[in-house]
């Protein structure tokens, strides 16, 4: 019982509270996990997951930016004819218009000649030191490399300290103009840098003034290429489409530079963030309750190597884990009256055998005797009356004798094959126990025994009459045989508790040890082991007695202290209903 309620119970509330309580700890670390990610990982994991699968791609917007410089007025076909056709350096460009004038003429005149276009010797040599620059000379690196250090080579050219900043200013503006249009094309930048010396712009307002300019070309040629199909957006960036749908992320610089890059990839990763999450948590959940269930297995393993080994030896130690405490107990419980069942069921065979050596000697005794007077009366027909009365008589004592123990071999068969059938009636107390004290008067009176019936006379009981007055007939046979000479033996019947009725049987003789006592119900058990064969029994009779009482719904007991023995019968009220 134990183990099917409190220790089942235990242990299903234990594995599942401990598979819930998981659960509920692993899915807050998932969610923190989330949170945490969300709030401080994301945008550097979503960026660098995006930087590993795309790469940016700058807008081109030279033929927009073409276009809004001419709307500008720096745009001027002729000076980017010139400067394309020529190698002229853009950095000798003098500052005035006359020099520019000039310039353009020898430019058209070189063109026109077919001829290689050559530079302008726009420096004049120092002839010494400038004021303020002392004897400090600067020398600019051309197209050859010095032949050693300090020393100009035969095609450098020497210049005076202003010359220097002159032309180092120049070369600042030329690379001004080409970043701020973000291009390498020479012709552009060198065409835009003509244009801005002739309207006379400064550097920061040129400057100024081409990054707005830039930002507007950037615009434009973002919208043309929105306004294309997938398949010429990714020709115009150079890119290879991943999906019949790209995704494109557009950025604008801080110099208005528009970049764009083809994050399909990433965004196919970022659309299983939610279904990653949730297998996340399906897989780790399926991993808890598995492991749950694994535990509750192990449970099961443990009590069947625990019962197996309790099957092949008895004695051996029952360890099991402390969630199955109470299976222990249970289990030693089990063993210990399995135990206490074996010993009780040797020392019953132990008494059985016994008892089928003492019928078989109790029964050839009286059936020599029976068979040797028979045949004395057989063959002495000359014999006195007397004689053969005398020898008639003692052949039907023992012949009688030899009867009852056949009738107790019928009670050990149908003790051990079957319970006792129990047919009620309603029967008078006191006339009842008269019955049954006045079929043992001579035996009583042969040992000067007297019995004595005290019951009411109103008193009665719902009871098996037969049944009941073999079972009281058991004690008092017991108490005729055990009774010393000349001392009463009492049948009592009262009313007890709760209408119950109480029957006593009290003799006085010799007392029964508390050892007997615990053991006098009990079947094949007899207290005297040198039994005689006049009033040895087979032990049936008080068990027997038991069988019967409790067919009833009744106790029994036996109490025995200074030679007084009292077997105690305690049969309880039976309502019929009337």
């Amino acid at each position: 019982m134990a183990l099917r309620s409190d220790q089942a119970k235990i242990l299903r509330r234990k594995v599942v509270r401990s598979a819930f309580v998981r659960i509920g700890v692993f899915t807050l670390v998932v969610a923190l996990a989330a949170v945490g990610f969300t709030l401080f990982l994301r945008d550097s994991v979503a960026n660098f997951v995006a930087d590993n699968t795309s790469r940016w791609v700058s807008l081109n917007s030279d033929a927009q930016l073409q276009h809004v410089l001419r709307e500008n007025g720096l745009m001027d076909t002729s000076v980017a004819l010139a400067y394309a056709d020529s190698n002229l350096d853009p950095l000798a460009i003098p500052f005035s218009g006359e020099e520019y004038d000039e310039e353009l003429a020898a430019i058209e005149e070189m063109r026109e000649l077919g001829k290689e276009s050559a530079s302008a010797d726009t420096s004049q040599k120092a002839d010494g030191p400038t004021e303020g620059a002392g004897d400090v000379s600067v020398f600019v690196e051309g197209e050859g490399e010095n032949d050693a250090e300090g020393a100009p080579s035969a095609d450098n050219t020497l210049l005076t300290w202003e010359e220097a900043q002159e032309q180092q200013a120049r070369e600042n503006y030329f690379r001004a103009v080409k970043n701020r249009l973000h291009t390498e094309d020479d012709v552009l930048a060198r065409t835009v840098y003509g244009c801005a010396r002739m309207a006379e712009l400064s550097e920061s307002e040129a400057a100024t003034m081409l990054e707005g300019l830039y930002r507007e070309s950037q615009q434009q040629a973002l919208d043309v290429w929105r306004e294309q199909d997938p398949q010429q957006q990714a020709q115009q960036l150079s890119l290879s489409l991943v999906t019949p749908d790209p995704v494109y992320q557009v950025l604008t610089d801080s110099a208005g530079q528009v970049q764009i890059r083809d994050i399909s990839i990433y965004s196919f990763i970022r659309s299983l963030r939610i279904p990653l999450l949730l297998l996340v948590l399906v897989v780790g959940w399926f991993v808890i309750i598995w492991l749950s269930l694994n535990k509750s297995m192990r449970y099961f393993d443990d009590l069947s190597e625990a019962v197996a080994g309790l099957l092949s030896n008895r004695q051996a130690k029952i360890e099991l884990p402390d969630d199955l405490s109470i299976v222990q107990n249970e289990l030693a419980v089990i063993r210990a009256q399995s135990l206490a069942d074996e010993r009780a069921a040797q020392a019953a065979e132990t008494r059985k055998n016994e008892l089928v050596a003492y019928l078989a000697h109790d029964i050839r005794t009286p059936l020599t005797s029976v068979l040797g007077y028979l045949d004395l009366l057989r063959e002495g027909r000359e014999l006195p009356r007397s004689v053969q009365q005398k020898y008639a008589d003692i052949a039907y004592a023992k012949a009688v004798r030899l009867e009852d123990l056949i009738n107790e071999f019928f009670e050990i068969t149908r003790y051990n094959l079957s319970a006792i059938p129990i047919e009620r009636e309603m029967v008078n107390v006191r006339f009842f126990c008269q019955q049954v004290a006045e079929s043992f008067f001579p035996e009583a009176q042969s040992r000067h025994l007297e019995i004595r019936v005290v019951a009411g006379s109103e008193m009665q009981f719902f009871i098996d009459p037969d049944k009941l007055a073999r079972a009281i007939g058991n004690i008092m046979r017991n108490a005729v045989a055990h009774a010393e000479e000349g001392t009463p033996i009492t049948l009592e019947a009262v009313q007890g508790e709760d209408n119950a009725t109480v029957i006593a049987v009290t003799n006085y003789g010799r007392e029964i040890s508390p050892e007997h006592l615990k053991t006098v119900f009990e079947k094949f058990y007899r207290e005297d082991s040198a039994r005689s064969s006049d009033s040895g029994g087979t032990g049936l009779g008080l068990a027997i007695t038991r069988e019967i009482v409790v067919a009833h719904g009744g106790t029994i007991t036996a109490a025995s202290e200074s030679g007084r023995t009292v077997f105690t019968i305690v049969l309880p009220y039976v309502d019929r209903g009337w």
